[in-house]
C-alpha cells in the first residue's frame, strides 16, 4: 500500500490504542480507577506518531490527526484494554442528509451544503473543518439531488461525480479535492 486514495474516493480512518490494563485502572466498570469519569464513547483522542531520530536522542512528533472513541474493549482473560475510534468521516457515516432538488448545480456548493448541515447535526462550533477544491465550483449538473443517506455518502458521491477525492487531513480537516489537485506520478 502506498498510502494514495484513488480518484473519486473517500476514505475514512479507524485507529486502535491497546494500553496495560494494570489492577484494572481502563475498566470503565472501576469507580475506583482515577480514570473512570475520563472512560466514555466519543472522547476525542489525538493520535501522534514519534520516530526517534538518528544519532540523537530526539524524538520527532509528528499529529496523525483526531479520532473519537466508538468502543471500549475490556476482555476478562487480557492484561489489555482496547480503544477503537474513527475520524470525522467516519463519524459523518452515523449521520443523515436530506437533499433538496437543484437544477444548475455546481459540486462546491453541494459540497459546502453537506458540510454545513453535517456541521449543524454533529454540533461541531463554527471554524474551519473542511475545505473544498475551488475546482468543483466548474462542474456543473443540470439536475443535483440525492436521496436521504449518510452526509459521508452524499460526499462520496459528490466527489465520485468530480472524479476527486476526499479524506481528513492530519489536522483534522474535511479535504474535498478535484481530479487536477491529485497528483499522479511522474513516469
Amino acid at each position: 500500500n502506498d498510502g494514495s486514495l484513488p480518484i473519486g474516493n473517500i476514505t475514512a480512518n479507524e485507529l486502535e490504542v491497546q494500553f496495560v490494563n494494570k489492577q484494572d485502572r481502563f475498566n470503565p466498570g472501576n469507580i475506583y480507577s482515577k480514570y473512570h469519569n475520563l472512560l466514555r464513547l466519543n472522547r476525542k483522542i489525538r493520535a501522534w506518531v514519534g520516530p526517534k531520530l538518528l544519532d540523537e536522542d530526539a524524538i520527532e512528533w509528528k499529529p496523525m490527526g483526531t479520532y473519537w472513541v466508538k468502543g471500549i474493549e475490556v476482555a476478562e482473560d487480557s492484561y489489555y484494554v482496547t480503544f477503537t475510534a474513527q475520524d470525522m468521516l467516519q463519524l459523518l457515516s452515523d449521520t443523515e442528509y436530506s437533499c433538496p432538488v437543484y437544477q444548475n448545480a455546481n459540486l462546491y456548493d453541494r459540497a459546502v451544503a453537506v458540510l454545513e448541515d453535517a456541521r449543524i447535526v454533529l454540533k461541531i462550533p463554527v471554524g474551519d473543518f473542511y475545505w473544498v477544491d475551488e475546482e468543483l465550483k466548474g462542474i456543473t449538473i443540470p439536475w443535483f439531488w440525492l436521496e436521504p443517506m449518510s452526509h459521508r455518502e452524499a460526499l462520496r458521491k459528490i466527489v465520485e461525480i468530480a472524479l476527486g477525492q476526499c479524506y481528513v487531513s492530519r489536522s483534522n480537516i474535511i479535504r474535498i479535492e478535484g481530479v487536477s489537485f491529485i497528483k499522479l506520478d511522474e513516469e
